[in-house]
């Protein structure tokens, strides 16, 4: 087999990478107030490829994704719940089993609501029956009803102050019997709370709240002597299950990237995003 070096060698591979620019700069106009200007080229290309090629399957899933930047940038944000902290965020639709990035947004830190930001990813999906799958930070009852009108279905947790009514905020606060389902419904759309160690509360229009999903977990029962594990049987929604299996997809993405990751310590974030847009269509190409 060929050695990589018979075709680059170490000291031309950082020749090019000392000169390597995502955009030109003499092109870039004195009054620019894109801050993703040297990215849109770019961002604009594989977003294009994404989208054509590959036919996703049903179910979609919405979430954050985060490239590790720790350097000085405006718009660099900090989420605690991402394997990397500190880094630029972006909006990723994939598909829930694969992981495949169909479209992507880059946060630049301009106000836009995240209305705009979920029509806009799935602006060429509409109306095509497709199950979108998203977490509190998207999901409202606007959205929900808004997706509908376009042909979307919606599953996914929910902030109660979103749109859900007041009797159920005020049953949230209150107490409940472990393993109770309470729900309120306008037409197809359902808001569910559900009881386990705490109150999960759930917005859907492609499941039905009396429709349980049987599964099973651990539970530990202390004794005198010692701690044994059991397994207990919970009477659980089926949206929440579908939820926790097809909420995956960004999350596999970020996993299988991390096996094979060639972005390298930069003083520009322009490069190390484009070599991330690289790692994307690369695990894209594998999916396809």
């Amino acid at each position: 087999m060929k050695t990589f070096n018979i075709f680059i060698t170490a000291k031309r591979y950082q020749h090019i990478d000392q000169f390597f620019h995502s955009y030109n700069q003499l092109a870039i106009p004195p009054n620019n107030k894109n801050r993703m200007i040297k990215l849109s080229t770019i961002i604009t290309y594989f977003t294009n490829k994404f989208g054509s090629y590959y036919v996703p399957n049903q179910s979609l899933s919405l979430d954050e994704g985060t490239m590790s930047w720790r350097g000085r940038l405006s718009f660099k944000v900090y989420n605690p719940n991402k394997p990397d902290k500190y880094g630029v965020k972006l909006y990723m639709l994939a598909e829930a089993g694969t992981g495949y990035i169909i479209d992507f947004e880059v946060y630049s830190g301009v106000g836009k609501i995240t209305v705009e930001t979920v029509m806009g990813l799935m602006r060429p999906l509409l109306n095509k029956g497709y199950h979108l799958y998203m977490d509190n930070y998207y999901n409202s009852v606007h959205l929900t009803e808004l997706l509908r009108e376009n042909g979307v279905y919606t599953c996914g947790t929910l902030r109660l102050q979103r749109g859900a009514p007041k009797e159920l905020q005020q049953l949230a606060k209150g107490k409940f019997a472990v393993d109770q389902t309470i729900f309120r419904r306008k037409d197809n759309i359902f808001v569910i709370l559900w009881k386990d160690k705490r109150v999960v509360s759930v917005i859907t229009n492609c499941h039905n709240a009396d429709t349980p999903g049987s599964t099973e977990k651990e539970e530990s029962e202390e004794t005198r002597r010692n701690i044994s594990l059991q397994i207990v049987t919970v009477n659980k929604p089926t949206a929440i299950c579908d939820y926790n299996t097809n909420m995956k997809g960004v999350d596999h993405f970020d996993q299988m990237v991390k096996y094979y990751r060639f972005t390298r310590k930069s003083h520009k974030w322009t490069k190390k995003i484009t070599f991330y847009f690289l790692q994307m269509a690369i695990h894209n190409a594998y999916v396809f």
